[in-house]
């Protein structure tokens, strides 16, 4: 790569860093503006989440209804690029994500979180947490492999 091509990506680099610093609220010019496109009651994904957070509001200290919950809102950030779900499904876990030694499931979840905010370190250290306790755990390994992979460590991935 030349030093002027580096040179752009990085210029673009702080452009697109002091973009949010600048930003501004921005009122609608007209009632007419569409500000966001909300997805339709009949649609099955909003249906089905909203199923997990009934259960979860009827069962609100259950673990496994909280990991359901979670795992959905992650299912919809990862194929819709909403990172807002991300959010949901990280305050859904955080009261057993804010224990010492959260259970194994929700550091897993926890993980898979972390990847999709490339957050690769901190997501590692969740699967190596799990892997210490469960080493056969398969979901673990194939993510800690895949986050390997993208950070070109291919002998540590075909390990796992």
């Amino acid at each position: 790569m030349s030093l002027r091509a580096q040179l752009a990506g990085g210029a673009a680099l702080l452009l697109l860093l002091a973009a949010p610093a600048a930003a501004q609220p921005r009122e609608p010019v007209s009632d007419a503006e569409v500000l966001e496109r909300v997805r339709p009651r009949g649609d099955p994904a909003a249906q089905a989440l909203r199923a997990l957070a009934a259960e979860r509001a009827a069962r609100p200290g259950d673990p496994a209804a909280a990991l359901a919950l979670a795992r959905g809102h992650l299912q919809l950030a990862q194929r819709e690029g909403d990172p807002r779900h991300l959010g949901q499904a990280e305050a859904v876990l955080a009261p057993w994500l804010a224990q010492p030694a959260p259970p194994h499931g929700f550091r897993l979840l926890r993980a898979r979180m972390l990847q999709a905010r490339h957050d690769f370190a901190a997501a590692i250290a969740d699967l190596d947490a799990v892997l210490a306790a469960q080493p056969a755990q398969a979901e673990a390994r194939l993510l800690r492999a895949t986050i390997r992979l993208v950070q070109g460590e291919p002998r540590a991935a075909a390990a796992d």
